[in-house]
């Protein structure tokens, strides 16, 4: 950022505003320019870890499914990773094969990487996991299937009346 200041002739403070998108009037559309173009003629790239020590935040959530094989999961998959990138999001997949064990582990590796959420197709007895990632401060959303007396928000369908036809 400083070498592109430098470049223009403005201060870095000016140059993280247009560069994260935070400009808005005070700084003028000329300005904004320059410095874009200045931006992609160095190559510069955003330091998405400097960003997220700054903010707390990484903007990649995780999805997690019992069956990625299965035309359900990859779908609503697909849909969630379109929908988040529409806000500025990452998503990163991962598949549990109906396992507790590799759902534990997931969770604990989405943990560490500092995701800013968990999209979780739950197994059979998860439950102290998902708490877990609760317990972090990590927001859990349900999908699919409802873990009793887990204090995470659940989308579902009815797929009964769904495949009815009467």
């Amino acid at each position: 950022m400083q070498d592109i200041a430098d470049a223009v002739g403005v201060s870095k403070a000016t140059v993280s505003l247009v560069l994260n998108g935070n400009a808005g009037k005070r700084v003028s559309e000329k300005v904004k320019i320059k410095v874009q173009d200045k931006a992609r003629e160095m190559g510069y790239q955003i330091n998405d870890l400097a960003r997220s020590l700054r903010t707390g935040r990484t903007n990649v959530i995780s999805v997690l499914v019992t069956d990625i094989s299965n035309d359900f999961f990859g779908r609503m998959s697909f849909y969630i990773q379109e929908e988040a990138k529409k806000h500025g999001y990452l998503v990163i997949t991962a598949n549990t094969n109906e396992s507790d064990e590799e759902l534990r582990s997931m969770v604990s590796v989405m943990a560490g990487k500092k995701v800013d959420g968990i999209i979780a197709v739950p197994t059979h007895d998860c439950k102290a996991a998902l708490e877990g990632a609760i317990a972090r401060g990590i927001p859990v959303v349900q999908i699919d299937r409802y873990v009793e007396g887990l204090d995470a928000p659940y989308v579902g369908t009815d797929n009964y009346k769904s495949t009815c036809h009467g």
